[in-house]
């Protein structure tokens, strides 16, 4: 009798966490937001989503920001976090590919069915970007950022323009230098980065790298 008793309760807890799932491997959210929804006791950390609401053998983990009320759904690059820099030759004057010239895509983990369900569920997207840099100089010619949309393009002194938090690149030096970028849209399927544009001329032994932040979709 007991053994029945024991298994009524499992099938109810699996039945309930069905309708609200609990953000686990096995039970996981379509989003952050509609996790703490559901489940408003949920504190900020790391959860396995699956926007797509099938199986949830492709589901991703991701970290979810509950603080000040907000709820926001972020992906890690987490092949470039910490990309420190690399030397390379540009043979070249020309605008160069940051991905052509370290030879690596820029990646994020996650399917791209998965990745445009929660761009469609969600209503602001944001990302920051940091460039590293060692004997270059961008001077007035600031890069240009590819997004996920087929032919968005961020760069200042267009409709979609990065905030520039920091521009230590602008001037050549023999220092590791950073610039910093950040990037909001109400767009969300403009996000996340896919590649950086660089106006480079002919030189040697420039020191290249970037690090690229979470993305977070926010409703």
């Amino acid at each position: 009798m007991l053994s029945v008793v024991i298994h009524l309760d499992n099938m109810t807890r699996t039945v309930g966490l069905l309708k609200r799932p609990d953000g686990s491997k096995q039970f996981p959210a379509r989003s952050c937001c509609d996790l703490k929804e559901q489940h408003s006791e949920s504190r900020s950390g790391l959860y396995w989503i699956d926007p797509n609401g099938g199986c949830p053998l492709d589901a991703f983990q991701v970290h979810c920001d509950f603080e000040d009320g907000s709820c926001a759904t972020c992906i890690d690059a987490k092949e470039w976090q910490a990309n420190g820099l690399e030397t390379v030759d540009v043979p070249e004057e020309s605008s160069w590919s940051l991905s052509g010239l370290l030879g690596k895509q820029f990646g994020y983990g996650i399917n791209k069915v998965q990745l445009k369900m929660l761009q469609m569920v969600s209503l602001q997207a944001q990302q920051t970007v940091t460039l590293h840099c060692k004997n270059l100089a961008l001077g007035q010619t600031n890069p240009t950022f590819q997004g996920f949309k087929r032919g968005t393009v961020f760069a200042s002194g267009t409709r979609f323009k990065p905030e520039i938090v920091s521009d230590g690149c602008a001037h050549q030096s023999e220092s590791t230098a950073s610039s910093v970028f950040n990037f909001n849209t109400n767009r969300p399927v403009q996000l996340p980065i896919t590649d950086i544009n660089l106006p480079l001329s002919r030189q040697t032994g420039v020191g290249v790298g970037v690090e690229l932040g979470p993305v977070c979709f926010m409703r």
